[in-house]
């Protein structure tokens, strides 16, 4: 078959973007105290566009605010995101064929040893 998908963290995405969603989105914000700061990062998606977010914060006022587009962007290898739906027939056609080898055996037997 033609590879035409995303494999990340072992899943086929549809999309190199859908791939690069799974990339980016479990990634939680991290928090840095430098005396008497706070810094805080993250990663937003914003029309489209994955952003690295920096906030810092003196105390409980947010003074400053920086947002970026994310500089990296990782290629993922190509995968056939239809290669679950054949595997699923080739299990589906190995089923339906020990069941007819199941109804011949019985049917063979019914007709032999009656």
């Amino acid at each position: 078959m033609v590879a035409t998908a995303s494999l990340y963290n072992g899943v086929c995405y549809s999309s190199p973007s859908a791939a690069l969603d799974a990339f980016y989105t479990p990634k939680g914000a991290s928090m840095h105290f430098v005396n008497p700061q706070i810094w805080v990062f993250y990663y937003s998606k914003v029309a489209g566009v994955w952003n690295y977010e920096k906030h810092i914060a003196n105390g409980t006022l947010w003074s400053k605010s920086y947002s970026q587009p994310v500089g990296f962007s990782p290629t993922f290898p190509l995968c056939d995101a239809t290669q679950p739906l054949f595997d699923g027939m080739e299990i589906g056609w190995g089923v339906a064929v020990a069941m007819f080898a199941a109804l011949g055996i019985v049917s063979i037997k019914q007709a032999f040893f009656k």
